[in-house]
């Protein structure tokens, strides 16, 4: 799922890879923090 802006004038704005990169990692550090909570990683 990738967010796009519309910019008046530019259209869409293209997602950096670093943006994808650094959303992936938050995404799999709630997830471990979630798996922590609800009973480690057993």
């Amino acid at each position: 799922m990738y967010w796009q802006n519309p910019v008046p004038g530019l259209g869409p704005r293209i997602v950096s890879p670093r943006r994808i990169v650094a959303s992936f990692l938050l995404a799999f550090l709630c997830a471990v923090l979630a798996h922590l909570n609800y009973g480690g990683l057993d």
